[in-house]
């Protein structure tokens, strides 16, 4: 299981009821130790072997005696498998074997030839492979700083296919002691040359090697070496030249904070820093003006070389032209990156541009602007008298032109307009447009406006529309078509401003449909059924005929709140309100009853032995809107019963000893088919997993809680497994009624490290499986949570993570009456802490260092405040708010339990002001997003404490 997930795990586990406390007594009947099982399961047949056979011949067909065949399998089994080696014969022929697979790469090798790589292969096939006279390439090895030759210094040279094969895919040779060296039997292309030499750090290049140059031999190649303990490297763009003045920089953790250091490339792109060997090098980046910076994470490698490929940034072109035959007037262009997950900081040292304008007087209209780093851009194109053209979305990719074509200009004085389809953003034509004039401010020296207030025009091909001589003020407009559901927007306009165009999207629409049953599952005729996007918004209403069915079609995406009004006139609320997504082109079905919808029955069995007087739950999981579970309960025959409100796929979990009764908690995923009567057995496995916790000295571990969770890869997602339990004081667990396949075991107690163990295979032919785990010690954090007054908070959550996490995979704490906790910690670094009550905002420190030796921690005093709060404003680009909007908020940086966090404060759907409001939120940095909105870019939004901060975001 992902780290990310416990919590979510263990809090879903706690809430049902079934996970015991990892401090708490062990159950009343522990199992007893299991007879050890097997060391090892069955193990499948092994496919059957093949060969490999062919010929090696060389200029003019001569069979090649002694030629290396190189063979590994194809595709990512060849990641991890051993490479077989066989030799040709003197007739040219070879046998490789054996070899377990369907196909095969083959290398090929022979002095005074290129070498050969081919595949894939089939298994036994039978090949000629012709090989090629190979290339030579001389160079020099000196000192960087003396230019002095190294001598005996090893060289080793390799083409891009010899990775992976190992070093002896690699040419070799060694410097004399004029640092003179000598590489033969290259293969055309890219070449890799590396130099290494005691004393000195290991030098690399690339060179491209000509095939076609015949007997003309390369340039020779000057390898210069820097002292040993260098990181080094060369920083070229994507056609192998050198990019002088770069600035790489490094970064590293010491224990007074982060640190970095900068250097520059020279002539030949080539950097270097002294000394690196003694930092931990955490990342690298790379600037250089004309490209976008780029950064390498991780640790830097063994050898101590790093390169960098930068490739040139992107280009926006396009072509003005004049609405009219008047002269073209001089433009300003702007572009500006927009904002998105995938918009990483800007490293500030003269990396590819993220924002550019430029002035233009070229009579042809045409503009260019260069150097601009990948990623979505906004253009903004403006000229004295004429309305500003804004195009959004614009993708920029690296070394490539986004062209926009040819551009019109209109007279600002116009009002204009673009109708696009929501579904695609095509273009929708003969779109009926209606403006009516709400409000209008008279101009002046006038007292009234005169003319019409009513204007009906339609979209063109390209879905756009002017409409010219409209007063200052605000409008309503309405856009109809036959294939679309109407819109409404309400926006301003004035023709002596720089009124940006209205962009109208309209959706085919979806439908609500559905039906309504009495308690004896009859339909019930004349019931009002209402489906708005929000408290504040329109209702678009329905009733129930005959057979009980209602239908509300032609309803633009979004989530509805539908209402049956009750038939005796009471207030709508609970069984009686309901929440429906509405897509594009589909009906959304939203019945009510006042009964149960399906009666589900059977036999609840471990194998063949029913399970009597047991407790079973069910959990609908295909629903959105969270359902409580639905309780059975067996007979003396293993019999149930049980009514469920909807078909699909439901979690049902009971508890299992050894000997039938209460135990372990154990899951089991079923699919209910939707039909009002169904016979269903539940049936759990009779295998089972068994185990012994113990300390590192050996000593038994009490009440670790035991999770095993079935490998996703081994099954589908509607079978998988899990199973929970507790060991009892010997530090024995039990997992019965588990199904066969693979799984993840993993123990988590109070004061140790969690333990794993995978894979853990169960099979019908081997009942139990006994597993051995061994808990690590960590550290014990203890501290006190207080309320802004100084009290005590009680049933505060506490959740310890590295810095810049949200979990751990320890176990969460709670504090105790006086607000203390105690909770486990990790050893291998600083810790952040955070304190989680739904009374207060988080409370997180940060940094905590675990102790040394055997001194005891730090007590940890943590504070609760009333933190901030965020009002989220979704709006149309037209002005309109947007209601019944459902939003989502992510902490950058994530803090110890904040996706716990989120997911008790979610935002409520936005009201009839396109608002929705969060409180109690830890101060900071958050990305605030329209879910299922791609069209929308997200925001950020910086929270202060006791403040309430604003966040817009536009859709179309």
């Amino acid at each position: 299981m992902r780290p990310a997930s416990l919590i979510a795990a263990f809090r879903a586990l706690t809430a049902a009821g079934y996970l015991l406390a990892a401090s708490g007594a062990p159950p009343s009947s522990p199992p007893a130790k299991a007879e050890k099982a097997p060391d090892k399961p069955a193990t499948p047949a092994k496919p059957p072997a093949v060969e490999l056979r062919g010929k090696i011949t060389g200029d003019g067909g001569v069979p090649l005696a002694k030629a290396v065949v190189l063979v590994l399998p194809s595709g990512t089994a060849g990641l991890r498998a051993k490479v077989v080696r066989a030799e040709s014969a003197a007739d040219g022929g070879f046998v490789a074997g054996p070899l377990t697979g369907d196909a095969f790469r083959v290398r090929v090798q022979a002095k005074g030839y290129a070498p050969l790589t081919e595949g894939p292969i089939p298994g036994g096939a039978t090949i000629t492979l012709h090989l090629k006279k190979g290339l030579a390439l001389s160079g020099t090895v000196l000192d960087r700083a003396s230019k002095k030759p190294v001598d005996g210094a090893t060289i080793a040279a390799w083409d891009d296919d010899a990775e992976g094969w190992g070093d002896e895919a690699r040419r070799g040779s060694s410097a004399g002691k004029d640092g003179r060296f000598a590489l033969a039997d290259l293969a055309g292309g890219k070449a890799t040359i590396e130099a290494k030499a005691p004393g000195h750090a290991a030098a690399r290049t690339a060179r491209l090697l000509d095939p076609k140059a015949g007997a003309a031999a390369p340039a020779p190649v000057e390898l210069l070496l820097d002292p040993a303990g260098t990181l080094s490297g060369r920083v070229t763009d994507t056609s192998n030249t050198p990019v002088a003045g770069a600035e790489v920089t490094v970064f590293w953790r010491e224990p007074g904070g982060d640190r970095s250091k900068a250097a520059k490339t020279d002539a030949d792109g080539h950097y270097a820093f002294p000394a690196a060997a003694d930092l931990r090098i955490r990342r690298m980046t790379v600037a250089a003006k004309g490209f976008p910076s780029q950064e390498r994470p991780g640790d830097a490698p063994s050898d101590d070389i790093v390169d960098f490929i930068l490739e040139h940034g992107g280009s926006i072109a396009g072509t003005l032209r004049s609405g009219d035959t008047s002269a073209l007037p001089a433009f300003h262009v702007g572009v500006h990156r927009e904002r998105g997950d995938d918009d990483p900081p800007s490293s500030g040292r003269g990396g590819a541009s993220r924002a550019a304008d430029k002035d233009v007087s070229d009579p042809s209209g045409a503009f260019r602007l260069d150097d601009l780093e990948p990623g979505t851009y906004t253009v903004e194109i403006q000229a004295r008298g004429f309305a500003t053209i804004k195009k959004t979305k614009i993708e920029v990719r690296a070394e490539q032109v986004a062209d926009l074509g040819s551009l019109k200009l209109d007279s600002s004085s116009t009002f204009r307009g673009r109708v696009v389809s929501g579904n695609d953003q095509t273009p929708v034509p003969s779109a009926s447009i209606r403006l009516s004039l709400v409000d209008a401010q008279p101009a002046a020296g006038s007292s009234s406006i005169t003319g019409t207030n009513l204007w009906n025009v339609s979209s063109s091909p390209d879905g756009t529309f002017t409409q010219a001589g409209l007063a200052k003020g605000t409008y309503d407009l309405t856009a109809e078509h036959a294939s679309f559901a109407p819109v409404q927007l309400r926006i301003t306009f004035d023709p002596g401003a720089d009124s940006p165009e209205v962009l109208v999207t309209m959706y085919r629409g979806g439908s609500i449909g559905g039906t309504v049953v009495d308690a004896q599952l009859q339909p019930v005729a004349g019931v009002r059924i209402m489906a708005s996007l929000g408290a504040q918004a329109d209702a678009h209403v329905a009733d129930t005929g005959s057979d009980g069915h209602y239908l509300i079609d032609g309803l633009t995406p979004g989530n509805y709140q539908v209402t049956r009004q009750p038939r005796d006139g009471s207030p709508a609320s609970g069984a009686n309100v309901k929440a429906a997504a509405v897509t594009e082109g589909q009906t959304t079905t939203v019945d009510f009853d006042e009964g149960p919808h399906i009666q589900m029955s059977g036999v609840v069995r471990k194998g063949d032995q029913p399970l009597a007087n047991t407790s079973i739950y069910l959990f609908a999981v295909d629903n959105s809107v969270p359902l409580r579970a639905k309780k059975a309960q067996t007979d003396q025959s293993g019999a149930y019963q049980v009514g469920l409100d909807q078909a699909g796929r439901y979690q049902a979990s009971v508890r299992i000893d050894a000997a039938g009764g209460p135990g372990g908690q154990n899951l089991v995923m079923l699919t209910v088919p939707d039909q009002p009567q169904v016979q269903q057995d539940i049936v759990f496995a009779s295998n089972a997993i068994t185990g012994h916790v113990a300390n590192p000295d050996g000593g038994d571990i009490k009440g670790a809680i035991i999770l095993a969770m079935q490998d996703a890869a081994g099954a589908g997602t509607a079978n998988l497994r899990q199973s929970t339990t507790t060991t009892a004081a010997d530090g024995t667990f039990r997992l019965d009624a588990v199904e066969p396949g693979t799984y993840r075991v993993t123990a988590r107690a109070t004061g140790f490290a969690p333990a794993e163990q995978y894979p853990v295979t169960v099979s019908d032919g081997q009942p139990e499986t006994n597993i051995e785990l061994t808990m690590q010690r960590g550290w014990l954090m203890r501290g006190r949570v207080l309320d802004p007054n100084g009290r005590a908070v009680n049933d505060a959550t506490i959740v310890v993570a590295a810095p810049g996490n949200a979990e751990s995979g320890f176990l969460p704490s709670h504090t105790d009456s006086s607000g203390a906790f105690r909770i486990t910690c990790p050893l291998d670094g600083p810790v952040s802490v955070a304190a989680i009550s739904p009374r207060f905002a988080p409370a997180v420190k940060t940094d905590i260092d675990p102790p040394s030796g055997t001194d005891d921690g730090p007590d940890v005093q943590l504070k609760t405040t009333v933190g901030g709060s965020l009002r989220i404003r979704v709006v149309h680009r037209g002005g309109g708010p947007v209601p019944g909007a459902s939003t989502a908020i992510r902490p950058m940086p994530l803090f110890p339990g904040a996706d716990l966090v989120i997911d008790r404060n979610r935002p409520k759907p936005t009201d009839g002001d396109g608002v929705a409001l969060v409180g109690n939120l830890y101060p900071g940095v958050y990305v605030v997003a329209v879910v299922g909105r791609n069209d929308a870019s997200p925001a950020q939004a910086n929270v202060g404490e006791g403040a309430e901060t604003e966040v817009e975001i536009e859709v179309p």
